[in-house]
């Protein structure tokens, strides 16, 4: 290996040493807060972040609407009068 080529290699080692310390310093010196307490709040007094949450509940209603719905249709799981369960195909006399 030649000179220059090791002599780059220990500065990108001494850069990535660099780093790491940084980033255990964050880690484990407790200034840092935790990542739930820098977001909290992030989108307070946002017009585009209540529209999302409105829209959102309103999406929750509606499927929550459909499944009542669907469980008062057959509330105990017994057959409707149209309600045959699986349809079967039976083959037709010539």
């Amino acid at each position: 290996m030649t000179d220059t080529k090791l002599q780059e290699l220990e500065q990108k080692v001494a850069r990535l040493e660099a780093d790491i310390r940084e980033l255990r310093g964050l880690i484990s010196d407790g200034t840092s807060k935790p990542w739930w307490e820098r977001t909290a709040g992030m989108f307070k007094n946002d017009p585009v972040w209540a529209e999302i949450v409105r829209l959102g509940q309103k999406i929750r209603r509606e499927e929550l609407t459909m499944e009542f719905r669907e469980t008062r249709k057959n509330p105990r799981g017994k057959r409707s009068k149209n309600n045959h369960g699986p349809r079967q195909i039976q083959k037709r006399k010539r």
